[in-house]
């Protein structure tokens, strides 16, 4: 497995592996335009539909030439100079269980470190499809920081979670 960053070549098969694990998305956060507008951040004027958004990037996990795993980092106004953020996880289903994603979330950590940040924040959710996530979660020492409810095909409790890097 190599994690490599995403490019116009990966998108598509980023895109729909996104859109399988995570099919109820907000208007805000739809993935579809975060991962496209992160190859062209930078080179073009884009109007973000969250104005705090100050810098995001995508990476993908692959094996034996497909995607099976991705993960994004981004930064938010108000905290830009101590903390990235963790965005659109997720490893296929039919690849878990085999390290990708630690592997995924351990690149974030490292390139977190390396751009001098010190914390990694994420949301997530009690849908029971991201159990296993918050697992390993808890294993890399991310702890809750925050939790409110959600409304959003169902009601769930979204918890904020944070790692000191």
């Amino acid at each position: 497995m190599r994690i490599e960053p995403l490019s116009k070549r990966t998108l598509d098969e980023a895109k729909n592996l996104v859109n399988h694990i995570f099919p109820l998305q907000d208007e805000w956060e739809r993935s579809d335009f975060w991962l496209e507008a992160s190859l062209n951040f930078g080179r073009l004027k884009i109007r973000l539909p969250v104005k705090d958004v100050r810098g995001f990037g995508y990476w993908v996990a692959i094996e034996g030439g497909n995607i099976v795993g991705i993960i994004g980092l981004y930064g938010q106004e108000d905290d830009i100079k101590e903390a990235f953020w963790v965005g659109w996880f997720c490893v296929d289903p039919a690849f878990r269980g085999r390290g990708i994603g630690r592997e995924l979330l351990e690149f974030a950590i490292q390139r977190s470190r390396a751009e001098g940040k010190k914390y990694l924040r994420l949301y997530t959710s009690d849908d029971p499809n991201e159990a296993v996530a918050q697992t390993l979660y808890e294993k890399l020492g991310f702890k809750v920081t925050k939790k409110n409810v959600r409304q959003r095909g169902g009601k769930w409790n979204v918890f904020y979670r944070e790692l000191k890097l």
